[in-house]
C-alpha cells in the first residue's frame, strides 16, 4: 500500500468508501518488475516492422503488467508484458 498518500491528512477526509477502494486497488498491484520494463522499450522500435500499421501511442503501466498499443485507426491492443514478445513474433514478418 502507498503509506505515504495514506498518511496524508486529505486521504483521511476522503469517504470511506473512497479510501477502502483506493487500498483494495494498490493491494491487486501486479508490478511490472525492472527487467520486463527494459525488456518491453528496448523492443519499441520493432513495431515499425509491422506491415500497414503505424504506432500511435504507446503505454506500460507498471502497476498492472499492462502494455497498451494504439495503431492508426485500427484500435487499441492490450498484453501483458509476457505477450508483448509473442504479439511482435505473430506481426512482425520473418527477414
Amino acid at each position: 500500500m502507498n503509506g505515504r498518500v495514506e498518511a496524508g491528512a486529505r486521504f483521511s477526509k476522503l469517504p470511506l468508501h473512497i479510501r477502502n477502494a483506493y487500498r483494495a486497488y494498490h493491494a491487486e498491484w501486479e508490478p511490472l518488475s525492472p527487467e520486463g520494463i527494459e525488456r518491453t522499450v528496448s523492443r519499441l522500435t520493432d513495431l515499425r516492422r509491422i506491415p500497414n500499421f503505424y504506432i500511435r501511442n504507446f503505454a506500460i503501466n507498471i502497476t498492472r503488467n499492462a502494455i497498451r498499443m494504439q495503431f492508426n485507426c485500427d484500435g487499441t491492443h492490450i498484453v501483458s508484458v509476457d505477450e508483448f514478445e509473442r504479439f511482435l513474433e505473430e506481426n512482425i514478418p520473418l527477414d
